[in-house]
């Protein structure tokens, strides 16, 4: 009887950690760049944090100012410049009597609650006597 060598297996190619055409080795790069991308963009708002606010405030004013100078204009007919000179005006007057209007009351309020409070204190060292 005549004995079979012994079979071996064919070389099958496999993709080494270098080969990008593997659709497995192409879809963990594609999650890898994907974290790497998100993880940029967090380090950039944490950088840029204080100058996008800047910036973005500074378009919710002028719209603000935009708006307000088209509003102005549907009841008087005066030149743009005037009526954003009227609104900034009237915008910062506002501001102003808020300040200050607010600025009175927590005054007033702060001087209840110091009263409430030293009646409290009163109260407690009475009772502890």
């Amino acid at each position: 009887m005549v004995s079979k060598p012994p079979t071996t297996e064919p070389h099958i190619e496999r993709p080494g950690p270098a080969e990008f055409r593997d659709p497995l080795v192409r879809r963990e790069m594609a999650k890898a760049a994907v974290w790497f991308g998100i993880g940029i963009a967090i380090l950039g708002i944490i950088t840029l944090g204080q100058p996008l606010l800047l910036i973005v405030g500074g378009a919710i004013f002028a719209v603000f100012l935009d708006g307000g100078a088209r509003l102005v204009g549907r009841y008087l007919p005066i030149p743009r410049p005037w009526r954003l000179l009227l609104v900034l005006l009237l915008g910062f007057g506002f501001l102003g009597w808020v300040i200050w209007f607010a600025g009175t009351t927590i005054a007033a309020q702060f001087e209840a609650l110091r009263a409430v409070a030293a009646l409290g204190v009163w109260f407690l060292m009475s009772r502890t006597r």
